[in-house]
């Protein structure tokens, strides 16, 4: 399956790191064909913000529910959300038989309860759709959206009065590591169709 230039342009636009110069054909040049499998923009940003929950309450003498890091914990989970509006978006310009879309992804992500099982059945069946788990384990998607289903229990916001401060932030880094991974494999496939 190939994807049309209006796909490419699309999935080149969220990889680029300036939208002006935008191709239509893959090319050594582009950093979607590179192979550069590096961290991309949003998950350096996520992991950022992680950080700045993590070590916000040093300006409160250490008072874990603080105003800002209330507000930075909220404004990061929305961002993980975003995130997975973006992959969404990515998946689909490989698959077009995927079925789920970016909006209803993000709303599954914030809906209060059903974010627990919204966050393990989407992973588990992208990570079977990307063929990540052909070398691991049988399971390994079972495996893998049970992890970011527990991290995002941790890591939601009306979470924060009944868990410690270092979870949040390690259930954070699950989020964004298992949002890597699948980036990662997109542009693999991305990188094999343009061959």
């Amino acid at each position: 399956m190939s994807l049309t230039a209006p796909e490419i342009r699309l999935v080149e636009r969220m990889y680029s790191k300036s939208s002006t110069a935008i191709e239509t054909k893959p090319s050594e040049k582009s950093p979607m064909y590179s192979g550069d499998l590096g961290l991309p923009r949003r998950i350096k940003i996520g992991i950022a913000l992680t950080l700045a929950v993590l070590f916000s309450p040093i300006l409160f003498q250490g008072d874990y529910l603080n105003a800002l890091t209330i507000s930075l914990q909220i404004v990061n989970y929305i961002f993980w959300a975003y995130t997975i509006t973006l992959l969404h978006t990515e998946v689909r310009a490989i698959d077009s038989g995927y079925p789920f879309g970016p909006r209803e992804s993000m709303v599954g992500a914030l809906i209060p309860f059903s974010y627990i099982f919204w966050n393990f059945y989407w992973i588990s069946v992208m990570w079977e759709r990307l063929e990540m788990g052909a070398h691991s384990f049988r399971y390994s998607h079972y495996f893998v959206g049970l992890s970011a289903a527990v991290a995002s229990v941790l890591c939601f916001p009306d979470n924060l009065d009944k868990i410690p401060s270092l979870v949040p932030t390690l259930s954070f880094v699950i989020l964004y590591t298992t949002t890597w991974l699948f980036t990662r494999r997109i542009r693999e496939l991305l990188f094999e169709q343009s061959l």
